[in-house]
């Protein structure tokens, strides 16, 4: 395994559709970190992480940690990286379910609202990870799952919008918090001038200069994606 290369795998459309993409491709060759909603599809598949991670405060977040899969296989998860704010009854949930939790205290100056930017900066500053791979990052809503607001509604313009992207000249439409998500990438990408990441998302619109755009299910092994 090489240590400083990181697999992000967070919970978009993307990651249920190329499953089957991600078991053809076999073990990762390096650390992959879960983001909590994604821990429970990959145990599904046999696809051990090697860390979890978790950022919000809300307690629903247990949810993602009682699922039987995860109560099985749970403690084959070498730990679960955590922000400070995380509930107590998130805490609790991982500890029931057997993985240990650490506060990512080296992330701490880190401003962020998303737990797929909270990884990146655990890959980049806790496993001095200057490539990383993105699974599940879709942060926008496929052509055939629209969000639940139809376009004549005025709580569209209100609520939603659309971006091109200009790679695949797919039309995306996005919420404002994957907006934010995406500007706070980008922000500290400014701060993070070694950090190059490959986006395998099947959707989205994460690219620019230090993020290469490349759909999981165009490889045929890993070795033609990495840097």
């Amino acid at each position: 395994m090489i240590p400083n290369r990181v697999l992000i795998c967070g919970a978009g459309p993307s990651l249920r559709e190329n499953i089957e993409d991600l078991v053809r491709l076999g073990p990762f060759d390096g650390i992959v970190i879960a983001t909590d909603a994604s821990i429970q599809h990959l145990l599904k598949r046999d696809i051990i992480p090697t860390v979890g991670s978790c950022l919000e405060d809300l307690h629903q977040l247990t949810k993602y940690f009682v699922p039987d899969i995860v109560v099985e296989k749970g403690h084959l998860l070498e730990k679960c990286w955590i922000s400070d704010r995380v509930h107590s009854q998130v805490r609790a949930s991982m500890k029931a379910a057997q993985i240990p939790f650490e506060v990512a205290a080296k992330v701490r100056t880190i401003g962020t609202s998303n737990v797929g930017l909270f990884s990146t900066a655990i890959a980049h500053l806790i496993y001095k990870s200057d490539e990383v791979h993105y699974i599940g990052m879709d942060h926008c809503y496929p052509a055939d799952s629209p969000p639940p607001v139809p376009k004549t509604d005025p709580l569209y313009e209100l609520g939603f919008y659309e971006l091109l992207n200009p790679i695949t000249n797919e039309l995306c439409v996005l919420n404002p918090a994957h907006e934010l998500w995406r500007e706070e990438l980008h922000e500290n990408l400014k701060l993070w001038p070694k950090l190059k990441i490959i986006n395998h998302s099947g959707y989205g619109v994460l690219y620019g200069d230090q993020i290469k755009w490349q759909p999981l299910k165009d490889l045929h092994d890993w070795k033609e994606s990495y840097l």
